[in-house]
């Protein structure tokens, strides 16, 4: 604690000293003095670490955190600081390093170390400008909105048609077919509501299209069946 004050009453030196006059007289310690004067009298024994949080063309928000390295699970200090792309000179060409410094300068302050006032006058102006930049930028899109991008669809395509199943004759095959039917009329039998075999019905469907195309007497069968057994529920309820 003692050598936080240390670093406070040193920071506070260096702003009267090198401190850059804002607006209202104030002055304002730049964040690589503050820097500076951390390391001077931590050395390693704190870690300064910057995360990009977001960036999608139009603004950055970086996150700063401050850590005790014998006890890096919590940060001792943090801060946030956003930034708008093209709102200032530097912000046209760095506003990724701009906005870095301002979360390391924040970061610095939530521990002590603001060097004049939490948030500066510099930032207070920055901010000015963010906002009258994010302004203009909606009058602009309200008088020459973004164009809408057209997409130009071509008619869906036919599925490409599959050969047609011959009726079978193959006596084998058509032997299999009727097993299969034999167990599907037993499943009829059992279908205990409407709404159950509907849904075996839709489950089974590919199989009974191809039994139609290639028995379908078969077919016939089974959907004589199955309609029986509908009629059936039906009249129960």
């Amino acid at each position: 604690m003692s050598e936080l004050k240390d670093v406070m009453a040193a920071v506070n030196d260096i702003n009267q000293s090198h401190g850059v006059t804002q607006k209202g007289g104030k002055k304002y310690t730049e964040v690589a003095k503050r820097v500076e004067a951390f390391r001077t009298h931590f050395g390693l024994q704190y870690g300064i670490t910057t995360n990009l949080i977001i960036d999608d063309g139009k603004r950055v928000i970086i996150k700063a955190q401050i850590f005790d390295l014998s006890n890096p699970a919590i940060p001792v200090g943090e801060g946030y600081a956003e930034e708008i792309r093209g709102s200032s000179l530097v912000n046209k060409t760095s506003a990724i390093e701009n906005c870095e410094t301002s979360a390391i300068g924040r970061a610095l302050a939530s521990l002590g170390l603001h060097g004049g006032q939490y948030a500066s006058v510099n930032e207070i102006d920055k901010a000015q400008n963010n906002e009258k930049n994010i302004n203009e930028n909606k009058e602009k899109e309200k008088i020459d909105p973004p164009k809408k991008e057209i997409i130009k669809t071509e008619p869906p395509k036919d599925p490409p048609k599959e050969d047609p199943i011959e009726e079978e004759t193959d006596p084998n095959k058509i032997n299999d077919w009727e097993k299969i039917a034999i167990g599907y009329m037993k499943n009829i039998d059992q279908l205990p509501n409407q709404s159950v075999c509907m849904a075996w019905f839709n489950r089974n469907k590919e199989v009974l299209t191809s039994m139609k195309a290639a028995v379908p007497r078969l077919f016939g069968e089974i959907r004589e069946h199955f309609d029986r057994r509908l009629a059936e529920i039906k009249n129960k309820n």
